[in-house]
């Protein structure tokens, strides 16, 4: 439900390729991680708001659904410091 939707979904896969080859080639891993990284918490932020569900599964589904999120973040960011460190 982003507007403009084509915008959007370009940013997205400029994002998501761009951060990830980063990553993978070794240029400027930081960078890459943190974009993804930025780009996973807004994405997060706007599609699994568990603290506004008014039924308890669906509560429950978007809160484990945010919280494994939380934890590709902690990945990415752990990711950068390995690749910096050079293992």
């Amino acid at each position: 439900g982003l507007e403009p939707a084509t915008l959007t979904v370009a940013a997205t896969i400029l994002v998501q390729t761009g951060g990830s080859l980063l990553i993978i080639l070794g240029r400027r891993a930081w960078l890459g991680a943190g974009a993804l990284g930025a780009f996973t918490a807004a994405a997060t932020l706007i599609a699994h708001p568990f603290w506004q569900a008014a039924d308890p599964m669906a509560r429950f589904h978007e809160r484990n659904t945010f919280l494994e999120h939380a934890g590709l973040i902690g990945g990415l960011m752990l990711a950068a410091i390995l690749r910096e460190r050079g293992a």
